[in-house]
């Protein structure tokens, strides 16, 4: 078992896209998305641990895991916005939706796969997110406002399977 911090990064609308430009152009857009993901991944210490579909689950596991992981996903939205105005004039833009955890994750017995809570309270967040938007959870939160890092005040919610946790949004 390893405490690590898990970002899982969606796609949004990619549904609705690939029906306007097809296959072919969809395919183009989502590599370029996991060539982003990659780039920003490895230049902020992260690794991707799976890409799925539209989306990716990127870990961090360094002492500085979460101001990592919050870096991380401020520069690949960042990255994203100016691909969206400077080269995405034929394409529909790209907008992520992403959830942060950070806690203890096993390997499976394959090697190479992880299994946790955290991945699972990453992947609800992204899915309660709006474009562009980026929910937390508590341990993120605590632990990045003591590095000086920006978050909402903490709302409720009633995540699926998982019951009521306090979340935060990194701005």
């Amino acid at each position: 078992m390893s405490e690590i911090t898990t970002v899982i990064v969606d796609m949004v609308g990619s549904t609705q896209i690939e029906q306007d430009i097809g296959i072919k152009g969809m395919t183009q857009i989502k590599n370029e998305l996991m060539e982003s993901i990659s780039t920003v991944a490895n230049r902020t210490r992260g690794r991707i641990a799976n890409f799925f579909g539209d989306g990716a689950l990127i870990i961090f596991k360094d002492q500085d895991s979460i101001f990592n992981a919050c870096f991380f996903i401020s520069k690949l939205l960042s990255q994203l916005s100016e691909e969206n105005t400077n080269t995405r004039g034929k394409y529909n833009p790209i907008h992520l939706k992403c959830g942060i955890d950070h806690g203890n994750v096993s390997c499976l017995n394959d090697g190479v796969n992880l299994s946790g809570m955290p991945i699972n309270i990453s992947a609800r967040l992204a899915n309660i997110c709006k474009p562009d938007q980026v929910l937390v959870a508590s341990p993120i939160a605590q632990l990045g406002k003591k590095r000086g890092m920006s978050f909402s005040a903490g709302i409720i919610v009633n995540i699926k399977g998982i019951g009521k946790i306090t979340v935060y949004e990194f701005k």
